[in-house]
């Protein structure tokens, strides 16, 4: 069973437990301009799920019209608002299917949203194919696994306490609902043979609001730099 299917199998336990109570529930969220999506997962960061959102959140972006948004509530509540009277309802998953990935599932998004849009062959194609760009802001980068949770632990633990200037900006914010997220997280990668361990303070889609967050950590005494990935 994907980790996508082990968070919505919770969230059902959790649903048919108390229906009445607000839930609570672990998950990441995004947001760009005409998208709104949270889906529960484990709630730990992970970057290739900011990838695949920023990809396809740029997709859908270029193929919405003018005033048309795209709402998620994880995979079986997905509405298009802003195209005629209504809101329409996505049917993205069918009955009992398994939850497939992350990737599938938003590749369905897309061609219902294209087709209840009333998106043309050439309109849908020229959108799938719009490149994202996506800037990691990172404040550190580390050999040592210790060191950077070290950094990442001491980081999160002043934020919880308010002891931070700066709040949650990122495109992309993992973590449980409807808890205060973690600002900083660890991402390992190779880097020229090298395993790394990046810090990284948030995931942008636009270089102004990354410039943005780089310059509300330096008021906060944290230097940084911006990786940028074209998906």
């Amino acid at each position: 069973m994907t980790r996508l299917a082990l968070g919505l199998a919770a969230l059902a336990a959790i649903l048919v437990q108390a229906p009445d109570a607000q839930a609570c529930f672990d998950g990441f969220s995004v947001a760009s301009d005409q998208v709104t999506a949270t889906i529960w997962t484990d709630g730990e960061f992970d970057l290739q799920e900011a990838r695949t959102m920023a990809r396809w959140t740029t997709r859908l972006d270029a193929l919405l019209p003018e005033g048309a948004t795209l709402h998620m509530e994880n995979v079986f509540d997905v509405r298009l608002c802003g195209v005629g009277d209504e809101c329409q309802l996505l049917e993205v998953m069918g009955g009992d299917e398994q939850v497939p990935s992350l990737e599938l599932v938003m590749a369905r998004t897309f061609g219902l949203a294209a087709k209840a849009s009333g998106a043309t062959p050439r309109e849908t194609a020229r959108a799938r194919s719009r490149q994202a760009v996506l800037y990691e802001v990172q404040i550190g980068s580390f050999a040592s696994a210790a060191l950077a949770d070290t950094m990442v632990a001491s980081i999160n633990e002043k934020a919880q306490l308010g002891q931070l200037p700066w709040e949650q900006h990122s495109f992309y914010s993992a973590g449980g609902y409807p808890a205060l997220h973690d600002p900083v997280a660890r991402h390992t990668a190779e880097v020229n043979g090298h395993t790394m361990h990046r810090v990284i303070a948030g995931v942008f889609l636009d270089a102004d609001e990354a410039r943005a967050h780089r310059a509300r950590l330096a008021e906060a005494g944290f230097a940084s730099a911006i990786h940028v990935e074209k998906l």
